[in-house]
């Protein structure tokens, strides 16, 4: 009503106008005059070039049209002047226009800089005025465009024409120098009269181009008398082969890949990566680095991926692909103590009627530390004691613990415990809660690594002493302790040190010297120690008389490829740990072969061999960074890795006992690893990848898997096992309702989209579109996917799930959507559920649908009658609900939030209107956990954390739903080239297959196989 009245007083004036003239002219009113009285239209001015925000350089030429519209039926009227002015300054002038209404001037930006606003105006014939601007951006560069392509022994110039450039000079070095030959100076070359496109082959004393050195150039534009010459930047440009910087992998190892380069005249480089050898989409995995090496720590542990290098932003030329490849861990740490000290070097175990103890040597903790294992997952500290130094060791004295070794001596329970610099602490564990230091040996100047028990002799590797001029220096020894001498002695402390005992205190030393090499390790088995002598190999010594333990001793050894760190010894064979060359097997057997020690077998780890445990047919194998290799060794001719277990730390010491674990990790405590069954090794047989696509549900239904992707739709994808390495795309279908800009966390958390496939058709959850009804069966249109139906819902559909004729549709914050779909043609929405939940995902399990939320709830509703829904109740959860399924009378609730906790929480629901939490499951190690999916005694999880861009295939063991167990696990993990690359979003169980989507990873498919230990 308001405007209807605007409009009559409005035309008041006019009509008055109009009927003055009429009363005061004495003839008809011209058109003209009329034209005239309606035109109120300006001008209509368009700047077509530069463009709005464009760098600016010495001169900028401006171009466009100004054209003029007298009144609506399309009149034509006029221009009168167009001038433009260059604001906060005083650059202004008018402008010629053609009679289509073209113009184009410049002007000159000598003296000027920040961003200049252009304003053009225009007045037409009827003094109404229109205009338009546009703003350019200050450079460093009079020729912002100037470029410099690199390829191999040539360059490429290119740039945009500069306004009234009457030439081009090209000044460059070859040196990684600054030209400065056009500025007065006398460094560098100059080439004349260059045009855009032209090759740079030679120098201009004709010199080829040389690979591999800094090309720096600058291009000047020279302009007519009374302009300043335009000057570009300068440019870098490395020419190179792609042969050149073509990486060496250096190291294939658990988690990480390493690789180094040809040095060349730069030090910035970049390293780029991808996961197929032809692709096209590398990713700078880097940034700049300046050294010729990297290493890859975010590689997916069991997957070839393909790395290029190339010079940091001075060539697009980058080095040929060469593939690298890590090898496959599982996680199964079953318990965790942190000592709360820098380095856990030693462990073993002592088990008794009623209790199982851990004694833990903790290297500067200076110190024992003894933990109650009884129940693996909860170790619990029992006792600890720490050693005092040695009063007699000038410069020595300090007590810092290698190893530790539990033995029974005259019907006692006793820890010895090794020292870096000063021998042996013998402690009585008779009771653990309250150990007591009953000896030190101070055996001066060997630091010792390593011990074994037998009888009342205790052996020790001996590594002699690190610093010069002190005796001894880098040589070994077998020192052999007789333990009823010190023992029986009144003293606490013992020196080890003359050839005659002197009196009490003292006593003759029985050793064996190694000469030049350090002991790291041994074994004791029968009449013979087994020394591991790092890079000599292995040394037999015959100690069948203690006693009389000489450098005569020496009866064999056996050089390894690698650095012998230790030795376990079963039945013929002795299996050493030889560091960077993995496990050797050597038999030691005369009757076997012709020589008394020989190699037979051998198997490299992923890391570096610390330490070996043999518990036939297994060698576990502390691999330092690498966790702990299980090493089938039942043919010794053959050891081949089972698996690997991964831990957080350095592996130093490894022990096996009944059907656990136990490692020393350095400076991440100490870790139980639980061996007793067989795990469930996810196995990854292919995947379709796009950094383009966001693949957020998967359905499968045949030999094809239906993908609800939110940038472009539904994706169809084979799945045909014949086909599976490589899986394609062979059908989409855009929905109203794909997003065309975002990010991927804001995705992640905000949007959903979800598919279910039944029959010929796909129910599409389209987000604020509602529901889509899509025909996915070639026979039923000419297209291979077509929407037939739709059907709005009052809130954005996340996620659907079809049963009978109706559609159940979780509606963020409308809840639960009920629809009609037994017309696929025409959906009607016919009821609906409003929740405390925004609703992310539904689950239909019999006569009840399971809504996971927004708002840490899960709510459980009654859909026997359809038409007539029925809330049931509700259960409080952690954090956001991002998915559930049911098992039998369980729930199972994926729940977390970024940051925050995450967690698998299990609910009792066998009563569905008091559903009841009976445990939570932390899988913070693994991320968020967004999706799972049960079948059998397994649940099968997907995860994903953006800070370390990994996601996890988890599979969990379920037989006792109160007490849950991570079997098997499949890691994905990449580097930082989107934002948050790798959350697992959805995941499908058909068969033995699991499908999974990882967000840019439009779909991977993965063989669920069980891996049982050889009897």
């Amino acid at each position: 009503m308001k405007r209807k009245i605007l409009l009559y007083i409005l035309s008041v004036p006019i009509m008055l106008f109009l009927s003055l003239l009429l009363v005061s002219c004495p003839s008809q009113i011209s058109e003209d005059i009329l034209l005239q009285a309606k035109d109120e239209t300006g001008p209509v001015i368009t700047i077509t070039s530069p463009q709005d925000g464009s760098p600016y350089s010495t001169v900028v030429e401006v171009s466009g049209t100004a054209t003029d519209r007298a009144s609506e039926n399309g009149d034509m009227g006029g221009i009168k002047s167009v001038y433009y002015e260059v604001l906060a300054t005083t650059i202004k002038g008018e402008i010629f226009c053609s009679g289509d209404g073209f113009f184009c001037f410049d002007f000159s930006t000598s003296g000027l800089s920040g961003s200049l606003v252009v304003k053009i105006n225009a007045i037409d014939w009827n003094e109404n005025s229109g205009s338009a601007s546009i703003t350019l951006i200050d450079t460093d560069s009079d020729i912002p465009s100037f470029t410099a392509t690199a390829e191999n022994h040539k360059i490429t110039l290119n740039w945009d024409p500069v306004p009234l450039a009457e030439s081009y000079t090209l000044y460059y070095t070859t040196n990684n120098s600054y030209p400065n030959i056009g500025q007065g100076g006398t460094n560098g070359f100059v080439r004349n009269n260059v045009l855009p496109g032209e090759m740079l082959t030679a120098d201009e004393d004709g010199n080829p181009i040389q690979n591999g050195s800094m090309h720096i150039l600058q291009l000047m534009a020279n302009l007519p008398d009374g302009y300043e010459d335009a000057w570009s930047g300068f440019v870098k440009v490395v020419p190179l082969s792609r042969l050149s910087l073509a990486p060496v992998v250096s190291t294939n190892k658990c988690g990480q890949v390493s690789l180094w380069w040809k040095e060349i005249a730069i030090n910035e480089y970049e390293v780029w990566r991808s996961k197929l050898q032809d692709e096209e989409v590398f990713f700078n995995l880097t940034g700049t680095i300046s050294e010729n090496s990297y290493t890859d720590k975010t590689a997916e542990d069991g997957k070839n991926f393909y790395y290029r290098v190339k010079p940091s932003s001075c060539s697009s030329v980058d080095s040929f692909s060469v593939p690298g490849q890590t090898s496959p861990t599982i996680d199964k740490v079953t318990g965790t103590y942190d000592t709360g000290l820098t380095s856990t070097s030693g462990v073993d175990i002592k088990v008794e009627a009623d209790n199982t103890y851990a004694y833990i040597a903790d290297y500067y903790g200076k110190s024992m530390t003894i933990l109650n294992i009884s129940n693996p997952a909860t170790p619990m500290l029992e006792s600890d004691i720490v050693f005092p130094n040695y009063p007699a060791s000038p410069g020595y004295d300090v007590i810092l613990p290698t190893d530790v070794v539990v033995a029974e001596y005259n019907s006692k329970d006793y820890a010895f415990v090794t020292d870096r610099y000063c021998g042996l602490q013998i402690v009585d564990i008779s009771n653990p809660a309250s150990p007591v230091l009953e000896k030190q040996v101070n055996i001066i100047y060997y630091p010792t690594n390593d011990c074994r028990i037998q009888g009342n002799y205790v052996y020790l590797a001996a590594r002699g002493t690190d610093t010069e001029p002190l005796p001894w220096h880098g040589c070994g020894w077998l020192q052999v302790v007789d333990l009823d001498e010190v023992m029986a002695d009144g003293m606490d402390q013992y020196l080890v040190h003359s050839e005659t005992p002197t009196g009490t205190g003292e006593y003759q030393e029985i050793t064996c010297y190694i000469d030049d090499h350090s002991v790291w390790g041994l074994d004791v088995e029968g009449d013979f120690a087994y020394l591991a002598c790092d890079d000599a190999g292995i040394k037999i010594i015959d100690i069948s008389v203690p006693a009389g333990v000489t450098d005569a001793s020496l009866i064999d050894s056996c050089d390894t490829p690698g650095n012998a760190h230790a030795v376990d010894v079963g039945g013929s064979y002795a299996y050493v740990a030889d560091y960077s060359e993995g496990l050797q097997v050597i038999d030691i057997n005369p009757a076997h072969t012709g020589t008394y020690l020989t190699i037979v077998g051998s198997c490299k780890t992923q890391n570096v061999a610390r330490d070996v445990c043999l518990v036939y047919p297994y060698a576990y194998i502390a691999d330092c960074f690498g966790g702990v290799a299980t090493v089938d060794v039942s043919d010794p001719t053959d050891p081949t890795i089972f698996y690997t277990y991964s831990t957080p730390g350095s592996a130093l010491d490894v022990v096996f006992d009944g059907d656990y674990i136990y490692v020393a990790d350095s400076d991440r405590g100490f870790h139980i690893i639980d061996d007793s069954e067989s795990f469930i090794k996810p196995a990854y047989l292919g995947s379709h990848e796009s950094e383009t696509l966001m693949a957020l549900d998967v359905d499968v239904a045949g030999d094809y898997a239906y993908v609800a992707d939110g940038r472009t739709g539904l994706q169809i994808i084979d799945i045909n096992e014949d086909h599976v390495e490589y899986l394609s795309v062979i059908g989409f279908c855009e929905t109203p309702g794909k997003l065309s800009d975002f990010n991927y966390w804001s995705t992640l958390s905000n949007y959903g989209f979800g598919v279910d496939v039944v029959g010929d058709y796909a129910f599409f959850a389209d987000r604020v579109e509602g529901l889509q009804v899509i025909d996915v069966n070639p026979d039923h249109t000419e297209t291979y996917l077509t929407i037939i139906g739709s059907a709005e819902t009052p809130g954005q559909a996340w996620d659907v799930e079809v049963y009978g004729d109706y559609a159940f549709v979780a509606n963020w914050d409308a809840g639960l959507e009920i629809i009609d779909v037994s017309n696929p043609n025409d959906p009607v929405l016919k009821a609906e559920v409003r929740t405390s939940c925004y609703s992310r995902h539904v689950h239909l399990e019999g006569n009840l649908a399971y809504l996971a939320g927004n708002s840490m709830d899960l709510e459980i509703i009654d859909i026997s009658d359809p038409l007539n829904p029925i809330h049931l109740s509700s259960c409080l959860t952690l954090g956001s609900s991002w998915d559930v399924d049911t098992s039998g009378d369980y729930a199972y609730v994926c729940c977390g939030w970024k940051g925050g906790p995450s967690e698998l929480q299990i609910l009792d629901v066998s009563d569905p209107l008091s559903p009841v939490l009976v445990y939570s499951m932390p899988l913070n190690a693994y991320g968020l956990v967004f999706d799972v999916d049960i079948a059998g005694d397994y649940a099968y999880v997907a995860t994903g954390e953006s800070a370390a861009y990994y996601s996890y295939l988890l599979v969990i063991d379920i037989t006792d739903p109160v007490r849950p167990r991570v079997r098997g696990s499949y890691r994905n993990q990449s580097g930082s080239e989107y934002e948050i690359t790798y959350y697992s979003r959805a995941l499908k169980l058909v068969g033995d297959h699991v499908y999974k989507t990882d967000l840019v990873y439009l779909l991977k498919d993965f063989r669920i196989e069980r891996k049982d230990k050889p009897e």
